[in-house]
């Protein structure tokens, strides 16, 4: 639901209500998409997002369009167990996985505006399904749909606040075991409560691109790296390069002191600083600051060369060889880059690399 709040929150105010919500809730085997993967399907019958790579979908839509019929007000949701077959060729799931288990469930726009205030305000949610406990027969094949009560919800760890219109008056939410569970979340998990399963996906940040530098690299790769819904700022002191025609709407724009602006924007965990102003006044001021930041990546323009002389002229400036080992220069990946676009999509490669790597700490 992260990735495709935005989108969500369109369809609601154009009335392409009521919205059906498919999400893998169990995977067993590999899968393009992993559990927490939400499709959504309107009223009049678009989609938006993926639960795999194609193969899911078709089987899962039919089902979606079902819970759209059968009217919000009953509150029953559909349960779809499958299975892969000894048919490899006809096989739904084949190759990529042998079991999954996807959770529908009518969209609750309450939920939805608490997602849209975790993003925006970068703060802890933990959104989710509560499931009836699984059935003593264990995965069934598609076939088969079970329809129960399912209820989407949305948990606040740090006030134990929940919302929902039907997860409010859920008292297994009291239940200190649970809330333990949904406090420490680090990736989307199944928590079993009583009768009850509950699957619960954290909210995660959405990684940040600190882009200094408002050059034509810059442009090519704030747009990318929009595109991935990063939230992306570029900031350069050279104000007459931040011309808004320049840069998608999307992408924060800052004139000044490049020290200054970084400092005020708190680089932390999840945050990438790319510096490509390619103008030694402005990338080693840049670069003095970010090493000194939490920030998961940090890439420095320019060649082996330009990179020694830069790390010789930071090492004078007192800064460690420890933190200067920190930079990524050349930056981007070895793709042979040949041009503005290229070379971003090199630098954004790597950017994605090292955050899909898990590597958020500094050394």
């Amino acid at each position: 639901m992260q990735d495709i709040r935005t989108e969500l929150r369109t369809w609601v105010e154009d009335g392409r209500t009521p919205i059906a919500l498919a999400t893998v809730i169990t995977l067993e085997g590999s899968g393009l998409r992993k559990p927490g993967a939400t499709l959504a399907v309107s009223a009049d019958g678009e989609i938006l997002g993926s639960l795999s790579g194609g193969c899911v979908e078709p089987q899962v839509l039919e089902k979606a369009e079902a819970v759209i019929n059968h009217g919000p007000e009953t509150g029953n949701r559909s349960i779809i167990r499958m299975e892969a077959d000894d048919d490899p060729l006809h096989s739904p799931l084949a190759p990529c996985s042998t079991a999954l288990e996807i959770a529908l469930c009518l969209l609750d726009t309450e939920v939805l505006e608490q997602v849209e205030r975790a993003c925006a305000a970068r703060t802890p949610l933990v959104w989710g399904i509560v499931l009836p406990a699984a059935h003593s027969s264990g995965i069934t094949p598609l076939t088969t749909v079970d329809i129960d009560t399912s209820i989407l919800f949305a948990y606040q760890p740090e006030t134990q606040q929940v919302y929902g219109r039907q997860a409010g008056q859920k008292s297994l939410f009291l239940d200190p075991g649970l809330r333990s569970s949904l406090r420490g979340l680090q990736e989307p998990a199944v928590i079993s409560v009583g009768e009850f399963r509950v699957f619960a996906s954290p909210i995660m940040p959405r990684p940040r691109l600190i882009i200094i530098g408002a050059s034509h690299i810059a442009q090519h790769l704030a747009a990318f790296a929009a595109a991935l819904d990063y939230q992306v700022l570029v900031g350069d002191p050279r104000e007459r390069f931040l011309s808004r025609e320049r840069f998608p709407r999307s992408v924060e724009l800052r004139s000044g002191r490049v020290d200054r602006l970084l400092r005020s924007v708190a680089p932390d965990r999840t945050t990438a600083v790319a510096v490509v102003s390619h103008d030694d006044k402005i990338d080693d001021v840049a670069l003095a600051v970010a090493v000194e930041s939490p920030a998961f990546y940090i890439g420095g323009l320019g060649s082996r060369k330009t990179q020694e002389k830069r790390r010789q002229r930071l090492l004078a400036e007192g800064l460690s060889p420890t933190a200067l080992d920190r930079i990524h220069g050349p930056i981007g990946l070895a793709i042979k880059a040949v041009g503005p676009a290229e070379i971003a999509v090199a630098i954004l490669a790597e950017i994605v690399a090292t955050y899909r790597s898990g590597h958020h700490d500094p050394p």
